[in-house]
């Protein structure tokens, strides 16, 4: 990576890390989506100027002086009760065309942006919509044995010191929830080292594909984190018993049908 292409990241980092400031402060929708793009000085920050568009619900906002015929790069988005948006991303003009980014930087900015403000409408929907209170049921098929306390501080054994890189750097972190009996998990540590074997040989501070696990042993616990916090995928650590984590996976998909759920079996 070349000097220039290291600043201009570095540049885009700092426009993610604005924009996510806004998003959590909480305000509704069309506060939240005006601050975006409007206060973010898009244009003092990079090279290129940089003007964003958003639509939500047949309602747009728009930089100053957003301008479509320059170069723009679109992405259509769907939230969890249904409503469709998009967002636009427009980049330079003719004078700009030497300092224009690379499609990978125009990639990078605009799916983070897109997951940030993706997660940021999800989870105001469930606020407005109480859905995972009518989702958050305690049933005996499918409570954990073990509290998540126990299956946290055995995932954490090896990973706290990294787990403070990921919380310092938001953006190069992968997030999985791994939901398990403690048993299950340390079925699998019997024959080594239990995030190896689940990730591979990654070095202990890779942090630009090694993800964080959080770990919980029900529904309950699971429901509870996803309603909190954002995850990338879900695996499913199959033991003795193969109705629950059937049972758990659909209740789960109904609640968040965009995240992948994987099913881990234990042959032991």
């Amino acid at each position: 990576m070349t000097k220039g292409q290291n600043f201009r990241y570095i540049s885009l980092l700092e426009i993610i890390n604005k924009v996510d400031r806004i998003l959590r402060q909480k305000k509704n929708i069309e506060q939240t989506f005006t601050e975006i793009v409007s206060t973010v000085p898009f244009s003092q920050v990079m090279e290129v100027p940089i003007r964003l568009k958003l639509t939500f619900n047949n309602e747009e906002f728009s930089s100053p002086a957003f301008e479509n015929e320059v170069v723009c790069q679109q992405h259509h988005f769907a939230t969890l009760a249904g409503n469709v948006g998009t967002i636009q991303l427009c980049l330079g003009s003719v004078q700009y065309k030497e300092k224009e980014l690379k499609p990978l930087e125009q990639n990078f900015l605009l799916d983070s942006l897109l997951r940030n403000i993706q997660q940021f409408l999800n989870s105001t929907e469930r606020n407005d919509q109480n859905t995972f209170n009518q989702l958050h049921k305690n049933t005996p098929e499918t409570n954990g044995k073990v509290t998540s306390s126990f299956l946290q501080r055995f995932l954490n054994a090896n990973t706290f010191n990294r787990d403070i890189y990921h919380d310092l750097m938001p953006y190069k972190v992968g997030e999985i929830l791994l939901i398990s009996s403690l048993y299950d998990a340390y079925a699998i540590e019997r024959e080594g080292r239990f995030t190896e074997h689940m990730l591979g040989q990654y070095g202990q501070l890779n942090l630009t594909s090694f993800p964080r696990i959080t770990g919980a042993t029900s529904l309950d616990q699971a429901l509870h984190l996803l309603n909190f916090k954002h995850f990338d995928l879900i695996i499913y650590m199959v033991g003795a018993e193969k109705k629950v984590p059937l049972t758990v996976s659909e209740q789960i998909n109904k609640a968040y049908p965009f995240i992948p759920i994987f099913l881990l079996l234990n042959n032991s």
